[in-house]
């Protein structure tokens, strides 16, 4: 038992012992720049072949690098650029360095461990990867639509075309029926919620159901999910890991995939930087179904489904159109979906630091406005990530802070089993009557087709009275210290522990007048549906890495630790029909039908070894791990179910 203390005492000593001082050299300095269109790299690695020179181009693309005596060879790379080995003569102080862009992103860092990565050219699995320029090439309300068709292998579907979000994300094809086919999210180690919460639309759609044997949850709206209420402007780039590894890297809750998030992140300058970008702009709806046109008060009532031939169809028809011919049809979509209110965001950034202390931080105000009337989304999200070292770089500390507000007002939309979302109610409707138009009283005009009354609803009376919001409030916090107990020539070996939490907090409100069309098809007229969810995620990761170079052609990495993942979800939902007029509170209601009240826990803990091997040159590449996850998502909570993983690539 002596002899290993023994040996630990001295590893962790040797962490405070300086290195050797090196032999005498030379310092290099330049520039890393692009090749079209001359503009700075910042970030870009710089290393000295077969040396131990190594440093970071700054914002303005500047390096500046100790290097050997004579003449030296340079290997630049940055993310989204091809790598480049530049000759320095002797006599040569200052170079320039072109990188081209690299299409395959061969260059891009892929995670391979809880605290290891890759470049994708010597990954052994099957990854992909989106840069912060591909997510921003165009707006996009959230990070889902933004995602949409800039990955292989993963398919993106949004749940409806409402302001605000609602996505599937599925990575190769995984697909259930009542089971989540979700992939794991991490954003900066911090595994965040994508979970959705049902707002009870259903009371008014019917779509899933709308009874009390199977609850208010039980429902098929439009589902907003968690990604809704992260910013694309502060991620610097998204990762899809699609193979069988991400369960042996982040356990049974992988099985569908991972998809790691890395936020932005400042850089050393020597005058901080600030961006500001704005945007402003409208939505307007396309590929609309149209309409059909009809001619005369005939043709309406020999429709298939006979709505037109029955009182009150036919006075209506006759009073309207006393000689029996239509000379205007109403294109209902086109007027609805026609809310000519803009949009706007506007991003403000601020960067900069030294070489010990560096600092990001970001703030954004989003304006969506729906297509149609009295719908949009409005996000307001600010971020900070500070980045320390201490101790001439021996310890390094990140620290990141993400806080959003939210607000959707997204209306009907999906599926509808009461004719009150537009497209059925339209879909049975001719276009011969205006629909958006009020009497005397402010009374919108009823929709007689379809049976009339109750039956049926008044799209555009729906959308000015309804009120259909959601209102989250979010936090997510990550901290990550790494120290670097030994860096010698061939042997590094650090120690990092990261923690986070991610919280949620939502409140779904749904209202919807008593003096609606279809309302009192039940027997009651007016309701009201009220949700209150609370979602609360925290993490801790220590991990051990040992980084072993025995030759300049290969390298050997080892890495061990142990995880722990808490989270808690809670939803209380009650639904009041009947309410008083004027009163929009569950609890005026003469009926208090139902009553959610959702608990739910999972927590995991695991153990973890990964050994990653670089060979001839990186031309071999091996990579092998464990995992040995005890959770209570699984069928025996205190057992250690065993994830194994091997890859190899050349």
């Amino acid at each position: 038992m002596t002899r290993p203390l023994l040996f630990a005492g001295a590893l962790v000593a040797l962490g405070f012992i300086p290195a050797r001082a090196a032999s005498q050299g030379r310092e290099v300095t330049g520039h890393v720049i692009r090749a079209v269109g001359q503009m700075p790299v910042a970030g870009a690695t710089i290393i000295e072949v077969g040396g131990q020179g190594v440093t970071q181009s700054g914002p303005e693309g500047a390096f500046r690098i100790a290097v050997a005596a004579g003449e030296v060879r340079l290997l630049v790379r940055a993310i989204g650029y091809e790598r480049k080995v530049v000759v320095v003569n002797a006599g040569e102080a200052n170079v320039v360095v072109s990188l081209a862009e690299d299409p395959f992103k061969l260059e891009a860092v892929v995670v391979t461990g809880q605290t290891t990565t890759l470049e994708r050219r010597n990954a052994t699995t099957a990854t992909d990867n989106i840069r912060n320029n591909e997510l921003t090439i165009a707006p996009a309300q959230t990070v889902e639509q933004a995602m949409q068709g800039k990955t292989l292998g993963a398919t993106i579907s949004m749940n409806s075309g409402a302001p605000g979000g609602g996505a599937q994300v599925q990575i190769r094809g995984v697909t259930s029926i009542l089971g989540n086919g979700q992939p794991l999210f991490v954003m900066d180690g911090v595994i965040i919620s994508n979970d959705a919460i049902s707002d009870g639309a259903n009371t008014i759609t019917g779509a899933g159901s709308r009874s009390a044997a199977s609850g208010i949850g039980g429902s098929q709206d439009a589902l907003v999910n968690r990604l809704a209420d992260l910013n694309p402007e502060e991620i610097e780039s998204i990762e899809f890991l699609k193979s069988a590894a991400a369960t042996a890297m982040y356990g049974s809750r992988a099985t569908n995939g991972v998809v790691v998030i890395r936020t932005k992140r400042g850089a050393p300058s020597a005058t901080p930087q600030f961006n500001l970008t704005s945007r402003v702009g409208r939505s307007t709806a396309y590929r609309l179904l149209g309409t059909r046109q009809f001619t005369s008060a005939a043709e309406v009532r020999s429709l298939p489904y006979g709505n037109g031939a029955t009182s009150p169809d036919t006075a209506l028809l006759t009073e309207l159109y006393p000689g029996g011919q239509i000379p205007l049809t109403h294109d209902y979509q086109q007027e609805l979906y026609n809310n000519g209110e803009p949009n706007y965001e506007v991003n403000g950034s601020f960067s900069g630091g030294t070489a010990a202390t560096q600092y990001y931080v970001n703030l954004t105000a989003r304006n969506e406005a729906g297509t149609a009337p009295n719908t949009g989304a409005r996000l307001y999200a600010f971020r900070t990530n500070v980045d320390q070292s201490f101790l001439d770089g021996k310890v390094k500390v990140n620290m990141g802070l993400n806080v959003t507000r939210n607000s959707l007002n997204r209306g009907l939309s999906n599926n509808d089993n009461t004719n009150t979302s537009p497209i059925y109610a339209f879909a049975y409707t001719p276009g011969v009557i205006n629909l958006d138009s009020v009497d005397a009283t402010g009374t919108y005009v009823r929709n007689p087709f379809n049976g009339g009354g109750n039956t049926e609803s008044n799209p555009f009376e729906t959308f000015q009275y309804l009120r259909l919001n959601e209102l989250t409030f979010r936090q997510i916090g990550n901290l990550n210290a790494t120290w670097s107990a030994l860096n010698a020539a061939q042997h590094q070996v650090s120690i990092t522990a990261t923690g986070g939490f991610d919280r949620v907090q939502i409140s779904g409100d749904v209202f919807s007048p008593s003096f609606l069309q279809y309302e009192g098809s039940d027997g009651f007229f007016g309701r009201a549906v009220r949700t209150e969810g609370n979602i609360f995620n925290y993490n801790l990761q220590l991990a051990g890495t040992w980084a072993y170079q025995p030759t300049s052609t290969m390298s050997l990495t080892t890495t061990g630790g142990f995880s722990w993942e808490t989270q808690y979800n809670r939803v209380v939902r009650t639904r009041a029909l009947g309410l008083l007029p004027g009163v929009e509170t569950t609890v005026s209601g003469t009926l208090l039908q139902d009553a959610d009240n959702v608990l739910g826990d999972f927590r995991d803990m695991s153990l973890f070894a990964n050994e990653q091997v670089l060979a001839l040159n990186e031309r071999l590449a091996l990579t092998g791990g464990v995992r040995a996850d005890r959770s209570s998502a699984n069928g025996d909570r205190h057992k250690y179910y065993i994830f194994p993983r091997a890859s190899a690539s050349y």
